[in-house]
């Protein structure tokens, strides 16, 4: 535009110098749009290429993040593994040691039981050889005679007559709510229900002197010769047993099975 306008003022007539002088300062601004156009798409070149780089740049930072979020996922779920895994394992061994404990407990009772077992059965033998002694096979030759006391409850220290056994004990002590009474006599000591026995005072009658010795046999068995205790527990066992035994030992059976 400018070099066409330089030309239509030449045909005019305008003077050549200032022609000229024109069209070299226009070669001069020329140069410099020319360089300061170079100067404008070098630097939109480089800014071109540092939006590339902050893309790519943001680009990686939203890939980092990414990985961020999945690995802290990945370690949420690990820990959550973790703690059920553990949580798990607390609990199998709870239940482990709890079993321990049962099985533990359950060998206690049983050794308890069987040990009661062994005392009962070694306190039936001796009561079976206390029974086969003159002591519980006949009364004395002279003795006192005695009359049932008056209806009253038997204390410790009072003198009774076993009905099945046909002898005098003494009293040691008496449970009204289980309904016994525990005796000696002779070198036996025994527990018995309170309505086999009878309270007995000495009569103001005269001494029998000279008499001939009175057996008085033992009741036939009406006790089973075995006694199963199974199922039941082991504070059920005791007072079974323990029946059981002065049942059978009042009953003259010289072996029981248990």
């Amino acid at each position: 535009g400018g070099s066409n306008a330089l030309a239509t003022a030449s045909r005019l007539g305008l003077l050549a110098e200032i022609v000229t002088r024109a069209r070299h300062m226009l070669s001069q601004g020329a140069q410099e749009i020319e360089a300061l156009l170079t100067h404008l798409v070098t630097e939109q070149k480089n800014i071109e290429s540092l939006r590339h780089s902050l893309e790519k740049e943001l680009s990686e930072a939203e890939q980092s993040d990414a990985d961020l979020k999945n690995r802290l996922r990945q370690v949420e779920e690990e820990r959550r593994k973790i703690i059920k895994e553990t949580r798990d394992q607390i609990v199998r061994e709870a239940a482990e040691l709890q079993m321990k404990i049962r099985e533990a407990a359950t060998e206690l009772r049983k050794e308890k039981s069987r040990e009661r077992i062994e005392q009962a059965k070694k306190a039936l033998a001796e009561a079976q050889e206390q029974l086969n002694t003159e002591t519980w096979q006949a009364r004395p030759a002279v003795e006192i005679d005695e009359k049932e006391a008056e209806a009253g409850s038997i204390t410790a220290g009072d003198t009774v007559w076993l009905k099945d056994a046909g002898v005098r004990a003494t009293v040691l002590s008496v449970s009204e709510e289980r309904g016994l009474v525990e005796v000696h006599a002779g070198k036996v000591q025994m527990t018995l229900r309170l309505d086999s026995v009878e309270k007995r005072i000495p009569s103001t009658g005269a001494v029998k002197t000279g008499g001939a010795l009175i057996r008085r046999g033992m009741r036939k068995s009406r006790v089973p010769l075995e006694l199963d205790l199974r199922g039941k527990r082991a504070d059920e066992v005791e007072p079974v047993l323990e029946d059981y035994l002065n049942e059978a030992s009042l009953c003259g059976l010289s072996q029981v099975r248990v």
